[in-house]
């Protein structure tokens, strides 16, 4: 589809805007592919990679603590609510992976870690 859009914008065919509409038609559909195959929260957590990793070379290792440790704890916060709750854990829960992520992006670098702490486990209460 990407390339017939190419190929008649050159040829004149469907000038600009047909070929960026078919570029926006490929993307689109190349994006519902991902999310029907991933869900919907794995691909905000692949989306939020992104921004993650400038913060984390933007401002050092102290962001790369702060949100590692939000993500561990969202993430065992989680697997001991399922263990209180009687339910089996879920390993590769995304909810919680997502709100570490979000609470790791919403602290500065020099957070102190107990707040962290609390923020995600509050979070996942």
């Amino acid at each position: 589809m990407l390339q017939q859009g190419i190929k008649a914008s050159r040829n004149g065919g469907m000038g600009l805007a047909g070929g960026l509409s078919a570029l926006a038609a490929t993307v689109n559909g190349l994006f519902l592919r991902w999310r029907s195959r991933f869900g919907a929260k794995n691909c905000v957590i692949q989306l939020v990679l992104a921004p993650t990793a400038f913060g984390i070379w933007y401002f050092g290792l102290g962001a790369l603590v702060v949100v590692s440790t939000a993500v561990v704890t969202c993430y065992i916060t989680g697997l001991v609510l399922c263990l209180m709750e009687g339910r089996s854990p879920r390993w590769n829960h995304p909810g919680s992976i997502l709100t570490g992520l979000l609470i790791g992006l919403t602290c500065g670098a020099a957070t102190p870690l107990y707040m962290i702490v609390v923020g995600g486990i509050v979070a996942e209460f």
